[in-house]
């Protein structure tokens, strides 16, 4: 595992939900079009296989199709599977484009973190279903976290009269989640000490131009060549 090294940068957004990430990509959409540089904007989970299952399960509690509770590991390893079908995909568009994803491995070590699961064991189940696909899993040249309460995610939220699923349904949850998002930096720093992650907290509660502003101060070395 290790830093993207394809001709063109790979950066990631990530935050809990209702931080305003959508409202970013379209600011940092428009940026990129105004600036005619080659994008792809993605997501995570994914419209594929494993992807869909994610989103039933959690549009159901976080319960299968049978309605058994699904194990948080179990979760996170659907959350793996599907990245390593998306990096397929990003692969080649890195070849000629930049790929801007919202939410990516990031996200399944902090839900992991958030919810009582070794962080050590995302890193090493993502190692080890990566060699036994045959699928390089690479890490992004930038991750942006936007930052922001639970609170005030929850209102925005709400005022956009959004149906809340399995885990934004709980304060606590989203509290928790928040706080694993903040140690991201230092938890890498001494699990993959060999990395040279390249990791920005972006302040998520001021007015969303100031928030852009801030975005595109850390995406521009990286895109404007």
């Amino acid at each position: 595992m290790k830093i993207s090294s394809h001709p063109f940068p790979f950066i990631v957004l990530e935050g809990i939900d209702g931080s305003g990430k959508s409202t970013l990509l379209k600011g940092v959409q428009k940026y990129l079009e105004d600036k005619r540089v080659p994008f792809y904007i993605t997501a995570e989970p994914t419209d594929l296989e494993y992807g869909k299952r994610i989103r039933r399960i959690l549009d159901h509690g976080g319960r299968d199709e049978d309605g058994n509770k699904v194990a948080a590991e179990d979760l996170q390893r659907l959350y793996i599977l599907d990245r390593l079908n998306h990096r397929k995909s990003e692969g080649e568009f890195l070849k000629t484009m930049a790929v801007i994803s919202d939410r990516d491995w990031e996200s399944t070590l902090a839900y992991a973190m958030a919810f009582g699961v070794n962080p050590r064991w995302v890193i090493d189940e993502h190692a080890r279903l990566a060699s036994e696909a045959g699928i390089e899993l690479f890490f992004s040249n930038l991750t942006l976290i936007v930052d922001i309460t639970p609170e005030e995610a929850l209102r925005r939220q709400k005022a956009m009269g959004k149906i809340l699923d399995y885990f934004e349904s709980d304060i606590a949850k989203r509290g928790k989640l928040r706080e694993a998002y903040l140690s991201l930096p230092a938890v890498l720093r001494q699990l993959l000490p060999d990395i040279p992650f390249n990791i920005k907290v972006i302040d998520g509660m001021r007015p969303p131009e100031e928030v852009l502003q801030s975005v595109l101060l850390h995406l521009e070395p990286l895109l404007i060549r």
